[in-house]
């Protein structure tokens, strides 16, 4: 979980920090054994019934692999090699046309690829997701350190130096250390002083609670991750997490007993009145980024507030309904509708009065109407946002006629917007998907399109409904963060991706945008008015 935001991110079994990169080779028609060596991360074949493939990819030592295959037709094998064509292991699964395959790289060197076919011609394509460092799990004593500040350090601690100019610098500089590893990324070291036992991050580039390293038995706890220029995170560090017997889950929740800001990072984010350590995160924004912050200046005013309690018939519970409307309302203009789950987040943790009111100064987006709705309760939420008829029923037969009568006026599905995030992206889908003829749009963040109902066995749900169902009319803005990714069907960035080609498959208007952040706050109010601008054609 990204920030302790939502109570199913909390959920996930995912531990990866991804190093990505994604090209694409086209391999002739294959007839015999062809061995094939090139730096590429996807590979598409055709290969003839009986043929035999072999495509080589370089890793290096100690590299963790993620990646996905899909066959047209049944194969005997997909295989992976090492440079001498001996067997590592098999890849695929028994009459599994499409899977995942995971594996750590033992050496530097080629790895081969074989795919042995049977007696059908087989289009074959092997993707690597993701290419991970393990780089700072060793001991100390033979540590290839990423960062080279803290790799200076420890060489200082081996001679028998002190740890005091490093904090010196550390405080001028702020933290986490930020180092330039490649063209393309940075090496992002966080850091934590004297902790007694234990150091997790809540908030890292992967998406599990990873553990910061001592080094040596100095003072200095840290974690370094390679990630790419452009990366947006907002984190806490939690020192000396509470140690005792209970479930998973709550070994999992106990961080957020100790999680607190970063007393060394310059740029901390207080959401509300809070003035206590636990409370308050810590951010860091790298150079490159293409989105911009529009929470952070301060244009005219443009909306009048309305504020409700409103009941609902089919949900038997009453919500906090919060409505942004234009000061001088023009009846013969037609005007955007915005309807944005998590209603409390979104004018407290994303500021959406003020970027509106920014993006409409400046024309980016015309007049809109905001509808905010609450959640009357966490339970609620994670009850009524997941595929919930009842909830789409409310949306559409109650809440969606009120808003009509209350502006005496007739709004157009293609100006009715969905928004939402993690549970809230899932819903905006699947209330369009239900009524179309009022909801023409879905804003879409870090969707959790893996879910499902309890009583099924398959993940990804809404995405075989919409396969299974002809197309509506309902255009997408669908986005995730690179770090929310993982080795688990309940994971963020896969089945997002998935839901997209589902959707593009089945020739929806889809736009999709990956970020370098996760499932936070701090990243959706980029994300939220970049996909207003597309969503509004400015």
């Amino acid at each position: 979980m990204q920030h302790m935001e939502h109570h199913e991110v909390l959920e996930y079994l995912l531990n990866i920090n991804s190093k990505k990169v994604v090209r694409v080779i086209l391999l002739p028609l294959l007839l015999f054994s062809f061995c094939f060596a090139n730096d590429a991360k996807e590979i598409e074949v055709q290969i003839e019934a009986n043929g035999i493939n072999k495509t080589s990819i370089k890793f290096s030592k100690d590299e963790y692999i993620v990646g996905s295959y899909s066959f047209s037709s049944d194969v005997e094998s997909l295989n992976l090699l090492d440079e001498k064509r001996n067997l590592i292991r098999r890849l695929d699964k028994d009459n599994k046309k499409n899977g995942n395959f995971y594996f750590l790289a033992d050496a530097t060197q080629n790895y081969f690829f074989e795919i042995k076919n049977l007696n059908e011609s087989n289009k074959v394509k092997i993707k690597i997701e993701k290419v991970v460092t393990t780089k700072g799990n060793s001991s100390a004593e033979n540590e290839d350190f990423l960062s080279k500040k803290i790799e200076e350090v420890y060489k200082e601690l081996k001679n028998k130096g002190n740890t005091d100019r490093f904090w010196e610098n550390v405080k001028k500089e702020g933290t986490p250390l930020v180092e330039e590893y490649d063209k393309e990324s940075y090496v992002l070291t966080f850091l934590y002083r004297d902790a007694k036992k234990d150091v997790k991050i809540l908030g890292a580039p992967v998406s599990e609670h990873v553990k910061l390293k001592r080094l040596l038995e100095s003072d200095i706890w840290y974690k370094s991750f390679i990630v790419p220029k452009g990366t947006r995170l907002s984190y806490q560090l939690a020192p000396d997490t509470p140690i005792f017997e209970g479930t998973r889950w709550e070994k999992r929740v106990s961080i957020l007993a100790t999680a607190q800001k970063d007393n060394y990072n310059k740029y901390p984010l207080i959401y509300g009145n809070y003035k206590d350590k636990y409370n308050i995160s810590s951010s860091i924004v790298l150079p490159n980024g293409k989105l911009k912050d529009w929470s952070l200046e301060k244009a005219k005013e443009n909306f009048d507030k309305k504020e409700i309690t409103f009941k609902s018939e089919y949900l038997k519970n009453s919500r906090d309904i919060t409505i942004l409307r234009a000061k001088e309302l023009k009846k013969e203009k037609e005007y955007p509708l915005l309807f944005i789950f998590d209603s409390v987040d979104y004018q407290s943790k994303i500021d959406t009065q003020t970027i509106l009111n920014n993006l409409i100064s400046k024309d980016v987006i015309p007049e809109v109407i905001a509808v905010f709705i609450a959640n009357p309760t966490p339970k609620s939420r994670a009850t009524e946002l997941p595929c919930n008829e009842d909830f789409a029923n409310f949306m559409a037969k109650e809440l969606y006629p009120y808003i009509k009568k209350e502006f005496k006026k007739e709004f157009k599905a293609s100006n009715n917007i969905l928004i939402g995030s993690s549970y809230g992206g899932l819903a905006s889908s699947y209330i369009a998907f239900k009524y179309p003829n009022i909801f023409g749009k879905v804003l879409s963040m870090s969707g959790s399109y893996w879910w499902k109902p309890d009583e099924d066995k398959e993940y990804r749900w809404l995405s075989k409904e919409f396969i299974k169902s002809e197309k509506v009319p309902v255009e997408f803005f669908l986005s995730a963060g690179i770090f929310e990714g993982g080795d688990s069907e309940i994971e963020i960035l896969n089945s997002n991706r998935y839901f997209r080609d589902i959707l593009r498959a089945k020739d929806y208007k889809v736009f999709y945008e990956e970020i370098a952040g996760g499932h936070d706050y701090f990243s959706w109010r980029v994300i939220l008015p970049y996909g207003l601008k597309i969503l509004l054609n400015k």
